[in-house]
């Protein structure tokens, strides 16, 4: 429920933002550079933010000027960003009551390409990235048991011939976060008793057949913490951030409950059932593993989940399950995104994507965003193979 008041109350946030404080740069020539190593897409307060990136020294990020796409209006905003094998970018349109917010906007080279039109008005919401099978699997917008009785369709995307189909399987709750490893995807659900479903835990751990599509529900009963994010180490384990868990006072009078924080990771062997907990700093949020087990968390807040003031990024191993260290200083740490040896992160009261290199965990430098606002997903596409 936590997770999803804050969801809703950053959408809120963009919207208001492009009448506030946000002013939309004006428009220049732009000439695609050949020469770029990485680039990167981003949603920029519901319109796409573009960069490329030359050559990663220490103190001397070598970028090309931001390029801005203006893609927020009244009736579309953009949500989440994911990228294919063959550089192709993927943004999710996702604005409340808007009849446009039915499509993905399709990206190349910094260019818009085309929209994927969905048959009807289910907004997208999370995206499961699946680049090994060519195809992006979109939940759309969850509502409840009695308007979807079988649960929240999901589509997918074909990355080759950018068609859709409907999908075998159906989510009860919202996916929190998701995972890879070998022929399945392992994700998080929560949610499930605000959604009216009863037939699931409230919050749960999944798995979906990458061949089959096939989906299995793992938790025999609810975990017990409302789920933030999930990922799944080279060794096969799975590890899910929490910031705690909601307590019931009295059933009759929902307005009465508490949140009660509890910052950990929570670790499950591959069929769902619990190994280990390990305590955190406060406000955990995403989590990224690299292929030799070490991951990245993030602490997007500071005085509140949402607030996006977090300073702090843990760095730990899944290899021996402890803590390496923690480095402060970042200042509002909204999302990451980790390539070859680079961890991008985004840092909203610096305004600006901080490169660390993942092994020595040393700060390489900043690439400044130019216009203020915060940045909910990004997505790095390595142009040079």
């Amino acid at each position: 429920m936590k997770k999803h008041i804050c969801t809703l109350f950053i959408i809120i946030m963009l919207l208001l933002t492009s009448c506030s404080s946000f002013s939309e740069p004006k428009k220049e020539s732009f000439h695609y550079d050949d020469n770029s190593k990485y680039d990167i897409y981003f949603n920029l307060v519901g319109n796409i933010g573009f960069i490329q990136v030359e050559d990663i020294e220490k103190d001397n990020i070598l970028h090309g000027k931001m390029k801005f796409m203006p893609t927020k209006n009244e009736d579309k905003m953009i949500y989440k960003v994911v990228s294919s094998a063959d550089n192709k970018v993927y943004a999710s349109v996702r604005t409340p009551g808007s009849t446009k917010a039915n499509r993905l906007i399709v990206l190349k080279e910094g260019e818009i390409q085309k929209e994927i039109v969905f048959k009807d008005n289910h907004k997208p919401a999370e995206i499961i990235n699946d680049v090994e099978k060519n195809r992006v699997f979109v939940e759309l917008t969850q509502s409840n048991a009695i308007n979807l009785p079988l649960g929240t369709p999901v589509r997918i995307v074909d990355y080759a011939t950018d068609e859709y189909f409907d999908c075998p399987f159906y989510t009860k709750g919202a996916i929190s976060g998701y995972g890879i490893f070998g022929n399945y995807i392992y994700g998080v659900c929560g949610g499930a008793r605000e959604s009216l479903y009863t037939d699931v835990p409230d919050n749960h751990i999944f798995k979906i057949d990458r061949n089959s599509l096939e989906m299995e529900i793992l938790s025999k009963e609810n975990l017990g913490y409302l789920p933030n994010d999930l990922g799944v180490s080279p060794k096969g384990k799975i590890y899910i951030t929490t910031n705690g868990h909601i307590e019931m006072l009295d059933p009759d009078h929902p307005e009465t409950s508490n949140f009660n924080t509890e910052d950990s990771l929570w670790i499950y062997d591959l069929n769902g059932n619990f190994q280990k907990k390990v305590e955190l700093k406060k406000w955990c949020n995403q989590i990224i593993i690299n292929e030799n087990g070490i991951a990245y968390i993030s602490h997007s807040g500071k005085r509140f989940s949402s607030d996006y003031l977090g300073e702090t990024l843990t760095i730990f191993d899944t290899n021996s399950d402890s803590i390496v260290k923690t480095i402060d200083g970042l200042n509002g740490i909204t999302t990451m995104y980790l390539i070859d040896d680079y961890l991008f992160i985004y840092t909203s009261e610096k305004q600006s994507i901080t490169i660390m290199d993942a092994k020595t965990y040393e700060i390489l430098g900043q690439i400044p965003i130019d216009y203020k606002g915060f940045c909910l997903s990004m997505t790095v596409v390595k142009t040079k193979k």
